[in-house]
């Protein structure tokens, strides 16, 4: 890292990384983190009450650099409460969530800082992301790069809902105070595309196209019974309903609240409704199969189960 980390002419960048067992990956993604680079960076790692080495990784890693913070949990208290403490504990400017089995590009935050340095709109700054796979080849992310700082509030939040595949912008750069309004994270099917579209409204998503973000594949990729584990969501034999209609009406209650004018909010609210009974209609299928995997016999779907009653 550069001798300049407490360089006052620069703004703080926070960088969060929530952590469970994770031990097996960290030192990688930490050593790629403290090669950014950019001058004043603070690491705080959330250890959701681990039980393999990462505490030791952590607190030799904390003990070595005085710009790290380790912060260990004394029960696991679920990803989604453990990436809002993280916000909670940020002091910085900026703020950026770094999975532990994960790197970047060694210019990606000064990159970042500087789009959005100078361009008030921009609430996220992101690079190229790249799938890392277990033999080591960096293969690119087969998603839509999204980029509207030049867009209106009501274009931007369809070109979010429309384009997000995998939802690599979550892991970006943030304005603090933006992403802070996006919190407490919400315990639900795709909180990364729920915080995701909340931030379309509030705005601009920038790329950065000469940075890249690798996205290590790990041994659950593509494991639906895993995710769920990972965002401390019970199934049950309901759930392939419960959890779709959950995450649609999230979306038209967005809609509901952030665009008052009738004239932007029926076309919006059908918009969505459109959006996710297509371009997100294998939600139950996955959802099935998770729980298939888990024994839980489901409910089948009734007409129209899909739709909320109400906004």
């Amino acid at each position: 890292m550069s001798s300049g980390l407490y360089s006052r002419n620069l703004p703080l960048v926070t960088i969060g990384v929530p952590v469970y067992n994770g031990g097996e990956h960290l030192r990688q993604t930490l050593n790629s983190l403290l090669q950014q680079d950019y001058a004043r960076l603070e690491i705080i790692i959330a250890d959701n009450a681990s039980t393999d080495d990462t505490a030791e990784i952590a607190r030799e890693y904390a003990n070595t650099y005085p710009n790290i913070i380790y912060q260990r949990h004394h029960e696991n208290l679920g990803s989604a409460v453990n990436f809002t403490k993280l916000t909670e504990m940020a002091h910085g400017k900026y703020f950026m969530w770094a999975a532990t089995h994960d790197k970047w590009s060694s210019s990606m935050i000064s990159r970042a800082v500087e789009v959005m340095e100078s361009d008030s709109t921009v609430v996220v700054s992101y690079p190229l992301p790249y799938w890392l796979t277990a033999e080591g080849m960096e293969i690119p992310v087969d998603t839509t790069l999204i980029d509207t700082r030049t867009s209106t509030k009501v274009a931007r939040f369809v070109i979010t809902i429309w384009s997000l595949t995998a939802c690599p912008q979550i892991y970006g750069v943030h304005r603090l105070s933006t992403i802070k309004q996006m919190m407490p994270c919400r315990k639900m099917f795709g909180p990364d595309t729920f915080i995701l579209a909340r931030l379309a409204c509030k705005g601009a998503f920038a790329v950065l196209p000469d940075q890249k973000f690798f996205l290590r594949q790990l041994g659950d990729f593509n494991d639906w019974s895993a995710y769920f584990r990972k965002l401390d969501l019970q199934l049950t034999a309901t759930s392939k309903n419960d959890l779709y209609r959950d995450f649609i009406e999230a979306h038209l209650k967005l809609v509901w609240q952030e665009f008052p004018n009738w004239s932007e909010r029926i076309p919006l609210l059908l918009t969505v409704l459109f959006c996710m009974l297509t371009k997100y209609n294998w939600i139950p299928e996955k959802i099935e199969e998770a729980c298939r995997k888990q024994g839980l016999a489901t409910t089948p779907a009734k007409s129209g189960s899909g739709v909320p009653a109400k906004v």
